[in-house]
């Protein structure tokens, strides 16, 4: 809902922060969190507080805090998951 940053350096703070990531196999994952950085050219981004993690085929993880590696495409949690399955 809110951004503030600088162009010029490429880093970005977020709040509300809702961002779709796709697998290899263009499975859809939503992440969403209370707030997020997007830190400079890497285009890697950390998401903090009350971070959830719904996949298209109906995972749901939850944690304090959460890190998206853009070279590597991988997201890893420095903070305890919570995971649930699909029904």
């Amino acid at each position: 809902n809110q951004a503030e940053g600088s162009q010029q350096t490429g880093k970005w703070t977020l709040n509300q922060v809702k961002v779709q990531f796709y697998t290899q196999g263009q499975i859809e994952f939503v992440v969403q969190g209370d707030r997020g950085k997007i830190l400079g050219p890497s285009r890697d981004l950390e998401f903090e507080g009350n971070v959830n993690v719904e996949s298209a085929n109906g995972y749901q993880f939850k944690t304090a805090k959460l890190v998206y590696d853009a070279s590597a495409r991988v997201l890893t949690s420095p903070s305890l998951v919570q995971m649930q399955g699909p029904p």
